[in-house]
C-alpha cells in the first residue's frame, strides 16, 4: 500500500469561557457548543523507508472558523521503528453579536514508534 487517503467527520466539543476581573468587579460569559468538522487525511509512502502525511480537521463558514491542519515526514530506522518530524497549526474563532475571537497555535513535534 504506497498510498491512503481518508475522509470522515469529527464533532469537537468546545467550551469557551470568557472572562474580565477589575478590582471587585468580575464579568463573565460562557458557551459549551459542538462544532461539525470536516477530517481529510493522506499518506503517501515515497519508497521503502520515507513516508509523507497531511490530516485536517477543519470547517470555515458563518461566523467562524476551526481548523487543525498538520505535516508529517517519517523515517524507518530498522523492520518496527520509525523516526518522525510533524509540523501543526491549530486556527479558529468566532465573530458573533456576542464575541469576537481568533487564535492560532503553532508547534513541532519529534516522535519515535514502534508496532508490534
Amino acid at each position: 500500500d504506497v498510498s491512503s487517503v481518508r475522509i470522515g467527520a469529527t464533532l469537537k466539543v468546545r467550551d469557551a469561557e470568557i472572562r474580565l476581573v477589575q478590582g471587585d468587579t468580575v464579568s463573565f460569559d460562557d458557551d459549551v457548543g459542538i462544532v461539525p468538522l470536516l477530517y481529510l487525511a493522506g499518506k503517501y509512502r515515497l519508497n521503502n523507508r520515507w513516508t509523507i502525511g497531511a490530516d485536517l480537521d477543519g470547517l470555515a463558514g458563518g461566523p467562524g472558523r476551526a481548523i487543525d491542519l498538520g505535516f508529517a515526514l517519517d523515517f524507518s530506522i530498522a523492520r518496527r521503528w520509525q523516526i518522525g518530524a510533524e509540523v501543526r497549526v491549530l486556527d479558529g474563532g468566532a465573530d458573533t453579536d456576542d464575541v469576537y475571537n481568533f487564535a492560532r497555535f503553532n508547534s513541532a513535534a519529534i516522535a519515535i514508534s514502534t508496532g508490534f
